[in-house]
C-alpha cells in the first residue's frame, strides 16, 4: 500500500503498446515502471514519469546502454526526493518537476 491506502500497482514492460494504455488509463494511481534503459527513456520522454529512483552501485561498466541517452532536445529537471546511503548503494529518489 502507498501513502494514505492507495494502492501500488507495479508493472513489468515489453508491449509499448499495451503498456503506455496501462498508465495513461491508470491516472491517480500508484504505480512503478521496472524495465531496461529503452523503457526508463520512453516514459521519461512521453512525460509520464513523477518520480526517478536511482540506485547507484559503486562498480564502473565498460559497455551498455546509457540510462539518460535518447531524450531528446528536452531538459528534464529533478527535484531531490530521498537519499539512503548503504555499504553496497546510494538509493536516489527524485520528483520530476513540473
Amino acid at each position: 500500500m502507498g501513502d494514505g491506502g492507495q494502492r501500488l500497482h507495479e508493472w513489468a514492460f515489453g508491449d509499448d503498446q499495451r503498456d503506455r494504455e496501462v498508465l495513461t488509463n491508470g491516472v491517480g494511481t500508484l504505480g512503478a515502471v521496472m524495465g531496461g534503459a529503452e523503457t526508463g527513456q520512453q516514459y521519461l520522454r512521453a512525460g509520464l514519469v513523477d518520480e526517478l529512483s536511482i540506485h547507484l552501485v559503486p562498480v564502473l561498466f565498460g559497455s551498455g546502454t546509457r540510462m539518460f541517452d535518447n531524450l531528446g532536445d528536452q531538459h528534464i529537471q529533478l527535484e531531490p526526493a530521498d537519499v539512503i546511503q548503504t555499504a553496497a548503494a546510494t538509493h536516489l529518489r527524485f520528483r520530476i518537476a513540473k
